[in-house]
Order: structure tokens, then C-alpha cells, then sequence
């Protein structure tokens, strides 16, 4: 690939064959998937966390 070369007085950056690059490096993009019964919505979750973190520090106290 020509034109990486971002710095003045630098060799270019070449880019790797394909199978040079991790596996996982190809999934980055693809939607995650949320088991079931897992998936809500925002704020069911965020009261989830609420009620999460109240517990935890509801013991810290004990």
C-alpha cells in the first residue's frame, strides 16, 4: 500500500499480508452477541448496576 507514510523523513508503513494479523482482529467489528435473558434495556440495566453496587456497599458496612 503507498501513501502511509504519515511523518516527513520516514520509511512508509507497509501493511501486513492478511494471515499476518490475529484472528480476533477480524471480529472487532462484528455486533456483539448477548446471551438470553441478558439482554435489557438501558435503564433496566442501569438500575440493575444501582442496585448492584448498593448491595455491595450495603456489605462493606457489615
Amino acid at each position: 500500500m503507498t501513501g502511509l507514510a504519515y511523518n516527513k523523513d520516514q520509511p512508509p508503513v507497509l501493511a501486513l499480508e492478511d494471515e499476518e494479523y490475529p484472528g480476533w482482529l477480524w471480529t472487532i467489528l462484528s455486533p456483539k452477541v448477548i446471551p438470553e435473558g441478558e439482554a435489557g434495556t438501558r435503564p433496566e440495566d442501569r438500575k440493575r448496576r444501582k442496585e448492584k453496587i448498593k448491595a455491595q456497599n450495603f456489605m462493606k458496612t457489615q
